[in-house]
């Protein structure tokens, strides 16, 4: 009988041999080299990445079947020069890949569009910090917090310049229900109950307290107020 040695598990050219287990006999032309070629790499996890706001990270997914997971990046749709990591705004591409190892060929995507996307301001949010509101009265920048709200759902309290705008007139009246407040370009209502104001007659002098019947009205007078 013979037997072949030289069997292989790994990708390339090997070589085996006949060899006859009978000492009665020789093998002629007992070697014949033959190939393993690498087998077709594949996609364990699908690459992808999703878009994120300015100042988050890349999280792009994906696992080969083999090699290592490596990523190149592209800022234009010619895909003519890899750029570094992205961190500014902007529209992206990712190319994810695995080079050729030892058994298995290279693994490579088509471009994957993605998005960095500017954080801006989208609104704000403004809440009275002082107590009883009086009419008459007119508000400070103080008695307004104002709170920046951006399209990554951060929030920022905001110091800078403000309007506050009155429902009625250029003060508070007992009649206002809201107070408006504009700043970076954004608006917002606040709910209010305005108290009506007093007047202190306590230290004002009343004249004409007597009088003489003239057939035409007659009232008493406040001076000093």
């Amino acid at each position: 009988s013979i037997r072949v040695d030289g069997g292989a598990t790994s990708a390339g050219r090997h070589t085996a041999k006949a060899i006859s287990e009978n000492t009665d006999y020789d093998v002629i032309s007992p070697e014949i080299e033959f190939i393993i070629r690498k087998a077709e790499n594949k996609w364990v996890t699908p690459p992808a990445i999703s878009n994120i706001y300015e100042g988050g990270e890349l999280s792009p997914v994906g696992e080969p079947f083999a090699g290592e997971l490596k990523f190149i990046y592209y800022s234009s749709e010619a895909f003519d020069a890899p750029c570094e990591e992205p961190r500014e705004a902007g529209v992206y591409y990712m190319v994810a890949y695995a080079e050729e190892s030892e058994n298995h060929l290279s693994l490579r995507t088509e471009p994957i569009r993605f998005e960095i996307i500017e954080v801006v301001a989208v609104a704000i949010r403004a809440e009275l910090v002082r107590g009883e509101l009086y009419a008459m009265e007119t508000l400070s920048d103080e008695d307004i917090l104002i709170t920046l709200i951006f399209n990554n759902g951060k929030e920022e309290i905001w110091s800078g310049e403000r309007e506050i705008s009155y429902q009625h007139a250029e003060s508070l009246r007992a009649r206002d229900t809201e107070l408006f407040i504009t700043a970076c370009g954004f608006s917002s209502v606040i709910g209010i109950e305005v108290k009506r104001a007093t007047l202190d007659t306590s230290r004002v002098a009343w004249t004409n307290t007597l009088a003489v019947y003239s057939g035409k009205p007659q009232s008493p007078e406040l001076l000093g107020l």
